[in-house]
């Protein structure tokens, strides 16, 4: 099975107006370092399988790098049940290391398998368009979101999702 690593660089969710201020932070995640959440809520990530690595602008130790295996768990935290706020973004910075999968690889994802409160980033390669993917409950039904494109490579992407009283947009 073919998988696929990504570089992780920062995560922001926001819930709240556009133009948001460091307190309005779900969560925040510059990794510096570390996984620690430097958002009031310190929400640290507690890093599986990932090694620190350089971010985009070649600062060591400020980026994740995942081999498809690893991953970062922020908790089951209630503040991540994304269907409480009726506008929130999620912003984050991601490089594939590997392209001409056919498999789904998540980027970010909160399920409980005892709860319909998911949400999840997901990222698929089929030769020759890429597609992300979003999906999140919102008023008792799952909002979806694809953005296909052939121009997914191996450098840096940033990705932008703006969730609106449940419709979904993302960049």
């Amino acid at each position: 099975m073919n998988k696929v690593s990504f570089l992780f660089f920062g995560l922001i969710i926001v819930a709240g107006s556009l133009i948001a201020q460091p307190t309005d932070y779900i969560a925040y995640y510059p990794f510096s370092g570390n996984a620690n959440d430097e958002s009031a809520n310190a929400l640290h990530g507690n890093v599986v399988g990932a090694s620190l690595t350089a971010d985009r602008f070649g600062n060591s130790n400020s980026a994740y790098a995942f081999d498809g295996n690893g991953y970062i768990d922020c908790g089951a935290s209630t503040i991540f049940d994304l269907e409480k706020y009726p506008e929130y973004t999620i912003s984050v910075w991601i490089k594939p290391d590997n392209t001409n999968l056919s498999v789904l690889q998540a980027i970010l994802s909160r399920h409980i398998a005892t709860e319909d409160r998911r949400f999840y980033l997901l990222f698929l390669d089929n030769d020759p368009a890429t597609t992300l993917t979003f999906e999140a409950y919102h008023n008792g039904a799952y909002e979806t979101t694809d953005v296909v494109s052939s121009t997914y490579n191996t450098s840096w992407q940033h990705v932008l999702v703006i969730a609106d009283d449940g419709k979904i947009k993302m960049y």
